[in-house]
């Protein structure tokens, strides 16, 4: 789900309540007792707080934009090589 924000993102700024909209929509996001426009706007909330932090987006007058390309695998083995390459073991510190 993160990465079709992401995509959506990449395209042109947008409010966040599109993207809760693109949430809301998605079959995974099924919940019992909590409704579940409740919990999409806590998660996306939660994620845009961290892409905010890590410098990846940034919100003017209600728009969240990309502000950093985003590297994007050819394969599942490269986005494993890349993440291995940038692991630190607790004994090596």
């Amino acid at each position: 789900m993160a990465t079709q924000l992401i995509t959506i993102l990449e395209k042109a700024p947008c409010p966040a309540e599109q993207l809760l909209t693109v949430i809301e929509r998605a079959e995974w996001f099924a919940f019992g007792a909590t409704p579940a426009s409740a919990v999409a706007k806590l998660w996306l909330t939660q994620l845009l707080v961290l892409w905010q932090s890590m410098g990846v987006v940034q919100v003017t007058h209600d728009r969240w934009r990309l502000v950093t390309n985003v590297q994007w695998f050819a394969d599942f083995n490269q986005k494993c090589r890349e993440l291995r390459s940038h692991v630190h073991t607790v004994g090596s510190k």
